[in-house]
């Protein structure tokens, strides 16, 4: 026997596609029942998208914080957190909900805004040309409870109008990777400092290397997260830092708020001039 045929021998014997058999069941997906309770929706898909940029993650903290995952619609709002900022979207009146960014991915894909939803076991969605959704979702009452006073008892009047050049300047200098872990010392969080006058922060926390000498409308010395700041500075178009006990960096645009929880420096904030 030669090498090919017996190559095909060995290969017939050891290998082979198993044939699947038809079943009438299997194209029976059938669309959601005519009596299904449909109630109209508002048009959520720029709210969630949005707010999915904002969500946060439990794995550090275990599924008690499992809403840190979520996207949630709630009270006429979309609403997000990562434990430190947290941004409302109006999109208007609808039953409370919430998913993940892979549901959101999913609703994206079709589009458009779905029309009505049924919330029963499963969330059903309905496009208004008969396409259809079917899938799992939470709800965090609690969790709604205690972030909606928490933007509500914020002065949401006397902002500061966002300069471009003035964001430009600060998402240009400090858009950068922070640094890894280096061992003697302490881990980067990536912080970027704000005083009345200056703004500081580089790869490294222990030893920052940017400084810009503006005007930064804050008071008090206080420090960001850096991804929430970029972040933040994209979208708004209004802005202003609250300091009491504890300060606050609010922003604004069309249909959003934003509140961040800022670190107040241990240390005087460096001088590299």
């Amino acid at each position: 026997m030669n090498q090919v045929a017996k190559i095909e021998e060995t290969a017939s014997t050891a290998y082979s596609l198993r044939a699947a058999h038809r079943s009438d069941d299997f194209l029976k997906i059938m669309p959601p029942a005519e009596d299904t309770e449909w109630h109209p929706l508002p048009a959520i898909l720029d709210g969630i998208t949005f707010a999915a940029r904002f969500i946060g993650s439990s794995k550090m903290w275990g599924h008690h914080r499992a809403y840190l995952d979520h996207v949630h619609v709630a009270r006429g709002k979309v609403i997000a957190t990562d434990g430190k900022c947290l941004v409302e979207y109006s999109v208007g009146e609808c039953p409370d909900f919430s998913i993940l960014p892979v549901q959101v991915a999913q609703i994206t894909a079709f589009g458009e805004a779905p029309s009505h939803v049924n919330l029963d076991s499963r969330l059903k969605l309905k496009w208004a040309n008969g396409n259809y959704l079917i899938t799992k979702f939470r709800t965090f009452p609690e969790l709604v409870e205690q972030v909606t006073p928490l933007i509500a008892a914020h002065d949401w009047d006397d902002f500061i109008k966002m300069d471009p050049d003035w964001r430009d300047q600060i998402i240009g200098r400090f858009s950068y990777k922070s640094a890894p872990d280096r061992v003697g010392y302490k881990r980067s969080k990536g912080l970027v400092y704000f005083t009345p006058d200056r703004i500081v922060g580089g790869m490294y926390d222990f030893a920052p290397d940017i400084e810009l000498r503006m005007v930064t409308h804050t008071k008090a010395d206080v420090a960001f997260d850096q991804k929430q700041l970029l972040r933040a500075l994209k979208v708004a178009d209004e802005f202003k830092f609250v300091h009491g006990d504890v300060s606050y960096f609010l922003f604004k645009a069309p249909n959003v708020r934003g509140v961040i929880a800022l670190d107040r420096p241990v240390d005087p904030v460096p001088v590299l001039s």
